[in-house]
């Protein structure tokens, strides 16, 4: 199933508030007479889940498409600006209750079989977490942070599934062929549940069109793909991943996994032989100003830091400011739809998170025959090892009830501590402490740093693996 000669088609949907309601009521939106007024824009203009919508009209070039959703916001900007109103995207605005959405829609230019269909959703169903971890930017929920990356995504079991079959809605069918009655026309649609940047949208539009023009590219096998869903929702770029290891798998297809930071296996995406000419050649479908920044993204999402992590950022620095953040999402989201600039130069960068890479590997295929090669040598997390840690071992946490204390001290205040505050600590026995922390230190969960001119004590903070075993002890519910 191929997109190519298809049309792409974009519905944005978003937030309106009254800039004079944020002091006494933060969440007094005005959708509904911001439906109607729009409408004077476009007669696409809808209201839906009480919020405005504005599907796109199709279009061959995603050039087009995007200069399309431009021009439309600049005309919004400027009934927001006369009804003194906020027009928020990227986040969905911190201080909603609710989801807004971003659905990209792809023609497809052939009419798939039965078969074919499953197959593809199958494929898009193994993309999700990836998808999820470009589309994710929403950590915040009716003014305070979430425990999720993205809030959002969560609330609808719908966001799990990219659909494609047989059209029979006028709307779908328009976006595919621009006209409505043929009933043999086929769509792909990938709902987003968080509205977004103009840079993220168009990397995420780029992503999706890619793997469709890839649908026959042998992916690494995630294992657990619904699980492994949410673990990017709340864990972002850091979320680890369990790639199967071909080297102890059993005739009835168990065996050991090896865990990779979600972010590391999309560096294999930006690198791979295969895939990145597929990329840079849809980029160059974008306007020429927008290209080499949805280059830029996709690196920062490698790097393994997301949006959500920028948003996050200028919400602790304006001290979780109601009317500061409302007009600061406000202001990022028409700099990006209307001047270009990315938001990653609108919000201060937050701190980069230390991950295992895969190192000297240029594409998927040269990392699954290694991982068929070599198995858990490779340089990425060895689940074997965490499991001793956290199951297995005299000290694990689910054995000791010293290290949940000493690891759950740590998470709340993830900085270098004095020895003196672990074995000065009433829950917790100095002797085995003690012997607790240097079990930490050995594992690499733990750090430790050498007495110096400003402390006479050995100090302890968090290691290389310190964040997995938080991760996944969490999951477990050790933590």
């Amino acid at each position: 199933m191929r997109s190519t000669g298809g049309k792409s088609g974009i519905e944005l949907e978003a937030f309106v508030q009254d800039r004079s309601l944020i002091d006494n009521d933060h969440l007094g939106f005005k959708h509904k007479s911001a439906s109607s007024a729009f409408k004077s824009i476009s007669a696409n203009f809808y209201l839906d889940d009480g919020k405005p919508e504005y599907p796109s009209n199709p279009h061959s070039s995603l050039e087009e498409l995007i200069e399309e959703i431009k021009s439309v916001l600049a005309q919004v900007q400027d009934i927001c600006e006369r009804e003194g109103w906020l027009f928020s995207s990227i986040g969905c605005h911190p201080f909603a209750s609710s989801f807004a959405s971003y659905h990209i829609h792809t023609s497809l230019s052939e009419v798939p079989l039965v078969k074919d269909i499953a197959q593809t959703r199958k494929y898009l169903l193994d993309l999700q977490p990836y998808i999820a971890l470009l589309s994710q930017n929403s950590p915040a929920i009716c003014g305070t942070k979430a425990p999720y990356k993205d809030v959002r995504l969560t609330y609808s079991r719908w966001a799990r599934f990219t659909n494609s079959e047989r059209s029979s809605d006028d709307h779908y069918l328009s976006l595919a062929e621009g006209r409505t009655g043929h009933t043999n026309v086929n769509t792909l649609e990938c709902r987003l549940p968080s509205s977004c940047s103009l840079h993220q949208g168009e990397a995420v539009l780029v992503f999706i069109k890619a793997m469709v023009e890839l649908a026959n590219l042998p992916i690494l096998p995630i294992a657990k793909n619904e699980t492994m869903f949410y673990r990017v929702l709340k864990w972002g770029g850091q979320a680890l991943i369990p790639v199967m290891d071909y080297s102890t798998m059993n005739f009835l297809g168990s065996g050991k996994e090896v865990l990779v930071p979600i972010s590391e296996l999309f560096r294999l995406f930006l690198t791979d032989n295969t895939i990145q000419p597929v990329f840079r050649e849809i980029i160059q479908e974008l306007p020429s100003k927008d290209r080499d920044d949805v280059m830029e993204y996709f690196k920062i999402i490698a790097s393994g830091l997301t949006p959500s992590d920028y948003i996050i950022k200028l919400c602790e620095d304006l001290n979780w400011d109601n009317k500061a953040i409302s007009e600061a999402i406000s202001r990022i989201t028409m700099e990006g739809y209307l001047n270009s600039k990315p938001f990653w130069e609108l919000i201060p960068t937050p701190s980069k998170p230390e991950l295992p890479m895969i190192k000297d590997i240029y594409s998927l295929e040269e990392a699954l025959e290694l991982i068929k090669e070599k198995g858990t040598s490779v340089k990425f997390e060895s689940t074997e090892d965490l499991d001793y840690i956290l199951h297995t071992s005299k000290y694990s946490l689910r054995n000791c009830a010293g290290t949940r204390i000493i690891l759950r001290n740590l998470a709340k205040k993830p900085e270098m501590q004095s020895i003196s505050s672990f074995l000065n600590n009433r829950k917790l026995m100095s002797s085995e402490a003690t012997r607790i922390l240097n079990f930490l230190a050995r594992k690499k969960v733990l750090e430790t740093n050498s007495p110096t001119e400003w402390t006479s004590e050995l100090q302890y903070g968090p290691g290389k693996k310190f964040p997995y075993v938080i991760q996944l002890a969490r999951e477990e519910n050790l933590l």
